[in-house]
């Protein structure tokens, strides 16, 4: 059965964790968005910063440093913001990126993001090939583009060694050209580790696979998108592995991967579920939830955030066993 770590919190969204505490992204007002924490076994949550604009999706940490990403009014990510993860709500560092931040990534020193390309073409569309890879030090400076000429990335992840990310693809190909790309953290030896692929969007690795949630596309009979699938394959490249497929996986906020299963959010049917790395049956970890978004794991458990309504301040931070 879920355990409930915070109620009452206005449209939480990001999450993650430490050894010892969790932490999530939430609005604080309608102009400021902040990031709380508690223990894993919950109590009373703290606030670790607050920052102007309202929060976006995404929430990443290293061992000093906890980054999230706001947007505006209008929904379009416009910055990403620092501070200590131990919480002083003082100290704030704002990165002005040039391009998306709604999904990205951190290691010790950097932070990593996608734009997805200039617009608009003659057709009102994201130019094809301009899409890019930025970087900034994680304690603010000037963003440097990593990788250029991409089609519409979306999301980033990084390890040790390589930056991975999801392009989307072109509108030509009504985004059936769309790839799981790699580089090195300097943008040196890009390569596509899967291809094609119809507009992949989130992306997680861990030691050995990289995982994203594939989007079908049925434009021609005007139905837009028919469902989507969680796929997986090497950090090296190969053969992609469909894991799950459903009408509703088009739709996950949050996907995470402990090395022995994947795990994600279903906001459209409020579930969250997991599976092997290498398939299998499926898994409901929980049912009945109010737009699960963002979610991560730890040996024992796996946590999540259910947005709820907005506006009425009844989003929840949960936890289960795996």
């Amino acid at each position: 059965m879920p355990e409930f770590l915070a109620i009452q919190q206005d449209t939480p969204t990001g999450i993650a964790v430490t050894a010892s505490r969790i932490y999530w992204l939430a609005h604080a007002s309608t102009e400021t968005a902040a990031v709380f924490s508690a223990l894993l076994d919950g109590g009373d949550a703290l606030l670790v910063s607050t920052g102007p604009g309202l929060a976006s999706t995404s929430l990443a940490l290293n061992d000093s440093t906890i980054f999230w990403s706001t947007s505006n009014t209008a929904g379009t990510p416009v910055s990403v913001l620092s501070a200590p993860i131990e919480g002083d709500a003082g100290s704030i560092v704002v990165i002005e990126p040039s391009g998306s931040t709604t999904f990205f990534a951190a290691d010790s020193a950097n932070v990593y993001w996608a734009w997805p390309g200039d617009y608009p073409d003659a057709g009102g569309n994201l130019i094809a090939g301009t899409g890019r890879i930025y970087v900034a030090q994680g304690d603010g400076g000037a963003p440097v583009v990593l990788v250029s000429g991409q089609n519409a990335p979306l999301s980033v992840a990084v390890d040790s060694e390589h930056i991975y990310w999801t392009n989307g693809g072109t509108v030509a190909a009504a985004f059936a050209d769309g790839a799981i790309m790699r580089a090195l953290l300097d943008g040196g030896e890009v390569m596509a580790i899967a291809s094609p692929q119809s507009l992949p969007s989130m992306i997680v690795v861990d030691s050995n696979n990289a995982y994203w949630i594939e989007a079908f596309l049925n434009l021609p009979s005007g139905k837009g998108l028919d469902g989507g699938a969680l796929v997986t394959v090497g950090l090296d490249g190969g053969v992609p592995l469909t894991l799950a497929s459903s009408p509703t996986l088009v739709s996950a906020l949050g996907i995470a991967s402990d090395g022995t299963n994947v795990y994600w959010t279903n906001p459209i049917d409020g579930t969250v579920m997991s599976v092997g790395v290498d398939g299998g049956d499926l898994v409901m970890i929980a049912r009945g939830q109010t737009i699960p978004c963002g979610i991560a794991v730890d040996a024992t458990s796996v946590y999540w955030t259910n947005s709820g309504n907005l506006g009425q301040a009844n989003g929840q931070v949960r936890k289960a066993p795996k």
